[in-house]
C-alpha cells in the first residue's frame, strides 16, 4: 500500500472529480466516491453521525482514551483520518486498475502472437 501522503498527493475533491469522470467503475470505487461525497458535503449533526459510521467502515478509531477515560474523538480528527483513508483507498484502487490494464494488454499481445 502506498499512502497518498507520500507519493502522489490527491485531495478529497480530486478523488471525487476523478471517480465521477469515469464511465465504468467498480463497487470499491463507488464506495470510495459515496464516502468522499458524504465527507465533503455533510454538516452539523448529520456530519457527526456520518463520520462515526464511516470511522467503522474505514477502520478508524471512533474513541480514544483521555485521562484514563474513553471519549469520542473530535469531529475534525475523525474527518482528517477518514479523508486520509479515502485518499489512500483511491490510490490503491487506481494502482490495481492500472495493473489490470497492463495485464489485459499483455493478454491481447499474447493472443496476437499466437494467431500470427
Amino acid at each position: 500500500m502506498i499512502p497518498a501522503s507520500t507519493e502522489d498527493n490527491v485531495s478529497l475533491d480530486g478523488v471525487i472529480a476523478k471517480l465521477k469522470a469515469l464511465d465504468r467503475t467498480s463497487q470499491r470505487a463507488e464506495e470510495i466516491l459515496a464516502s468522499a461525497i458524504t465527507l465533503r458535503d455533510s454538516s452539523g449533526r448529520d456530519r457527526k453521525v456520518a463520520l462515526r459510521t464511516m470511522a467503522t467502515t474505514w477502520h478508524k478509531a471512533r474513541r480514544e482514551k483521555v485521562d484514563g477515560k474513553w471519549k469520542d474523538r473530535t469531529v475534525s480528527a475523525l474527518a482528517n483520518d477518514i479523508e486520509a483513508a479515502l485518499c489512500d483507498a483511491y490510490m490503491e484502487w487506481e494502482q490495481s486498475r492500472a495493473g489490470e490494464a497492463v495485464w489485459m494488454e499483455m493478454a491481447m499481445e499474447h493472443r496476437q502472437v499466437g494467431h500470427a
